[in-house]
């Protein structure tokens, strides 16, 4: 076999494809193809489903609210969150079908089962925690407005959300700098360079911003990469046969 021929299929053996993306849906729909999926572990309420943590195939979501600092901003630490065990949850609207996952928590007035902002003050802010069984890179968030297909503006407020990443569950940065208005009012990509286990959306928009639902998630698991021993024997197969080549042509 020609030396360019076993470079070329050893570069093919070592192209690792990237693992197809999976979106999980919250509202029933099938958001970009995805499938949709109700939580477990909370009390059904008629079509929906709440409870303290929600558990689905990949995951696990909780819900709290700030204290002390905006969600709007670029970082925060858990401990700025509080998780009221006794009152506090996470709410999946299924019916009707323009819904998704909420918060339900004690942390102001006028709250729904939506996520929501400035609950009292611009400090308390709610947000929904992902705990992912492994570490995978979330490309997209899809948000509802409060029971319309789309995030919307109210009194001259825009619904606005933030998407942060935590390696380790405490200290959490957010993807995209800070809050923002969803795409088209739909959805948020962040496209992360690293994978994370923990990720968590906030709603955090200005004054009287209207809040919403997270419709749906878009992840994949990073892709892997070759032992460094599996390596070393290739590089070393590669020389014999450069040594074995060249000795048949002498």
């Amino acid at each position: 076999m020609r030396l360019k021929t076993i470079f070329a299929v050893i570069a093919v053996m070592l192209v690792i494809t990237k693992v197809q993306a999976t979106v999980i849906s919250f509202d029933g729909a099938m958001k970009a193809g995805g499938s949709p999926e109700l939580g477990t572990g909370g009390t059904a309420s008629g079509a929906d489903v709440y409870g303290q943590t929600l558990n689905f195939t990949d995951f696990d979501v909780k819900a709290g609210y700030s204290t002390g600092v905006n969600l709007g901003t670029s970082a925060f630490n858990i401990s700025q969150i509080i998780f009221n065990p006794s009152t506090d949850g996470v709410y999946q609207s299924i019916s009707p079908a323009d819904g998704g996952l909420g918060a339900f928590t004690k942390g102001g007035g006028a709250d729904t089962q939506a996520l929501n902002a400035n609950m009292v003050e611009s400090t308390k802010d709610e947000a929904l925690f992902f705990d992912f069984h492994s570490n995978v890179i979330l490309e997209n968030v899809w948000f509802n407005g409060i029971h319309t297909e789309l995030t919307f503006e109210t009194a001259n407020a825009e619904a606005r959300f933030n998407v942060f990443a935590s390696s380790d569950g405490l200290s959490y940065t957010s993807l995209i700098g800070s809050h923002i208005v969803p795409t088209d009012h739909d959805y948020i990509s962040t496209s992360p360079a690293s994978a994370y286990q923990y990720y968590a959306v906030a709603s955090s928009g200005y004054s009287n911003s209207p809040g919403g639902y997270v419709e749906a998630v878009e992840f994949s698991e990073p892709d892997p990469v070759p032992e460094p021993s599996i390596l070393a024997l290739l590089g070393l197969g590669l020389l014999g046969l450069a040594y074995s080549r060249k000795t048949n042509k002498a």
